[in-house]
Order: C-alpha cells, then structure tokens, then sequence
C-alpha cells in the first residue's frame, strides 16, 4: 500500500492501493496487442460476467492495460513478460525505471516501451477482484475497479513520489488493527476491500490457493451512501437495511449481492471526510 501525498484534495494522507484512470492510449491496437490471445480471451470471459460488460470489449480490456499501465508507474513494478512467456530479468526491469516519469506524462510512451522490447502485458494472472463507484456527496467521483494479482519475485517496490509519501508491505489484519488505533488512515472502501481479502485468505489458507479461487468470484457494483451528522458520520453499504431510505445516488433495489460482500459490516464509521481530514 501507499499513502497518498498530506496536500492532495482528494483523500489526502490515507493508505490506498498503487492505481489511477484509464487513458484513451490503453484502448488502442498497439495497446491491445500487447495482451497475448490467451490473455484477451481470459479477459473477455471476465468482462462478460461482471460490471464492466457495460462497456465495449476494447474499452474494457483497455481497463486491465491500464491496471498494470499505472502499477508500473506508480511503483515501479513492471506486470510483463516477455514474447517467450518468461518473466522480464531484474536488469531489464531496471534498464526501464526512467520509462515512468515518461510514461506519467503521455500514457501512450508506456505502450512503446512494451513494443520496443517486446513485452507482453500479464493480464491473464489478474484477478477482477471489486467495483465501487464513489458517493454521490463526495466531490470527486471515481467509478473504479480493483484487481489482484501476485507480486512478481525479483522486483522492488520504487514509489513515484510526485503522489506518494512512503509505502509498505502489511497483511490486511495488521492494516485493520492499526486503522482502529488511528494509526494507519483508511478510507472505507478500503476498510471493506482488507476485511474481504482477509476473509478470503483466511478461508483458502494461501495467496495461489486465493487467486485461483477467487478467478472465477462475482464481482457487484458497490455505491455507498455517505451519511454526515452532527454527531456522527457514516457510510451505508447497498446491503445494509436503511440503504434504500438514505439520501444519496444508489444502486437500484433487488440486487443480488454474493455472499463475500453480505458478509462485510453494512455500515462503516467514517473517520476522515473526502478530502483526508479527520472528522470530528
């Protein structure tokens, strides 16, 4: 994880997943290319069956370029192999670190240095893990998914600092245990997002074992509403009873929401407001 810059205007100083949007340069052919067919079938397969099936093909297999696009900018791990299928070397790996600050400013030089080395993007070990859109009360709107995938061995973790102060590696009920101590600002999509890998982890008893379980997981749209009162401040997941009758944008009613997330707390104290300030 990685905590966002103290002077940002959104979720300034909380602990976040390494990520960003999605550029019009990851939906093109030389983009797309670079997923192998056995790749872009494996991802058409999980387009299919989830939220992002609204969109066209090309716009959401762009989405999974653009997951390793931003890893490989933000901390400097690179989720490609190469044309053989064999796992880029430590030096080539570092050969590339002055790619990003590239990479940062015009996303489409990212695809170029994939061409030019022959790179194939990994997209095939990630793992369509969650979508959550921000509430309608925040200032800024995010309709944003999540992926999973294993950390290849041999590269470090360099974080691009113009966003991020520092970074670490914490299993998700050290990072819970902390939050609860104020030690280690959260927001609660992230909150839910821990206690749910948690969980799952607990449950397969790996990290191989999770993935590869979780490969096949039905992924829901989650919309919280954000509740602010005078003395207190919450969000209410689209599981939790009051959801329908709070104030806010929110799913429509009668979804079917799968087990993992029924089994997350409905309703969520917030203790930072959008912009990372703590609430009183």
């Amino acid at each position: 994880m990685t905590r966002r810059h103290g002077g940002m205007s959104f979720m300034a100083g909380l602990w976040v997943y390494p990520g960003g949007k999605v550029d019009s340069a990851d939906m093109s052919p030389d983009a797309l290319g670079r997923l192998t067919p056995e790749a872009r079938a494996r991802c058409a397969q999980i387009v299919a069956r989830g939220p992002m099936s609204r969109f066209p093909l090309e716009q959401s297999l762009g989405m999974f370029v653009a997951a390793c696009r931003e890893t490989f900018e933000e901390i400097g791990v690179l989720l490609a192999h190469d044309a053989a299928g064999k796992p880029c070397p430590p030096a080539l790996i570092d050969q590339l670190q002055h790619h990003r600050k590239a990479s940062i400013a015009a996303p489409e030089s990212f695809i170029e240095m994939l061409v030019r080395h022959d790179l194939m993007i990994d997209a095939s070990a990630l793992v369509y893990w969650a979508h959550w859109i921000t509430p309608s009360a925040a200032p800024k709107r995010f309709d944003t998914n999540f992926f999973a995938i294993p950390a290849p061995q041999g590269q470090e973790i360099r974080i691009d600092t113009s966003e991020a102060t520092e970074w670490k590696w914490i299993e998700p009920p050290h990072a819970l245990a902390a939050h609860d101590r104020d030690e280690f600002p959260l927001s609660p999509p992230t909150v839910l997002t821990l206690q749910e890998i948690s969980n799952s982890f607990a449950a397969h008893g790996s990290l191989p074992s999770m993935l590869a379980a979780e490969g096949e997981r039905q992924v829901a749209t989650v919309l919280p509403k954000a509740i602010s009162g005078p003395t207190e401040n919450f969000t209410l997941m689209p599981w939790h009873p009051d959801y329908h009758t709070a104030p806010g944008e929110g799913v429509p009613a009668g979804i079917d929401y799968p087990a993992h997330l029924l089994s997350l707390p409905g309703r969520v104290n917030r203790k930072h407001d959008f912009s990372g300030k703590p609430l009183p």
